[in-house]
């Protein structure tokens, strides 16, 4: 029997363990630890880590996040996810890289709209609506105002659904498509 049938064989037994769903993990205790965990949160190909692992590593990350993030020679990919540690592991600082970058028209799509959904995570409702509802309005590209949308629906129902209607109603025949979940989520809402 090969290895693979032995151990499909033994986690079929009864009684065999099952598997655990992976407890967090426990703080970075080195910063070459942190660095360690920084590019294997970078190199994940499907999936994101947990908040718990961002968390796990600790204000102690946000200067290297933060490094990543502005990169403009780094992979979109790679910004994104630094955006997306900055957005879980939280602080003042966290919350000021990623108004900044919302706000950004030259960053390249995947890089923004991190920072957008980063945004909705992180900052407090009157912050998020000062931040958002700028990129709503007045994004060159329609995507940037589609995940702007999908945001403000998501987190401030109210307020933000009827800035969402408003602007889809101004946007362009072509270009309305792109705001169907954030109109998605203000019906679902009764909004």
């Amino acid at each position: 029997m090969t290895a693979a049938l032995l151990l499909a064989a033994a986690i079929a037994a009864p009684g065999a363990p099952r598997h655990q769903a992976p407890t967090d993990p426990p703080p970075a205790a080195t910063e070459a630890e942190r660095a360690e965990r920084l590019e294997v949160a970078f190199g994940m190909i499907h999936g994101s880590p947990s908040p718990a692992f961002w968390r796990a590593l600790g204000p102690e990350a946000v200067p290297e996040l933060e490094r990543v993030a502005r990169d403009g020679s780094a992979l979109p990919g790679r910004r994104a996810r630094a955006i997306e540690g900055l957005s879980h592991i939280g602080g003042s600082r966290a919350r000021g890289i990623l108004g900044e970058l919302a706000a950004s028209e030259e960053l390249p799509f995947p890089v923004r709209a991190a920072a957008l959904e980063g945004a909705g995570r992180l900052l407090p409702p009157a912050d998020l609506q000062r931040v958002l509802e700028p990129a709503l309005r007045g994004a060159r590209r329609p995507a940037d105002r589609a995940v702007a949308a999908e945001v403000l629906a998501e987190r401030l129902p109210d307020p933000g659904c009827r800035a969402v209607r408003s602007r889809v109603a101004s946007e362009a025949e072509r270009d309305r498509g792109t705001f169907w979940r954030a109109l998605r989520r203000c019906s679902a809402q009764g909004r």
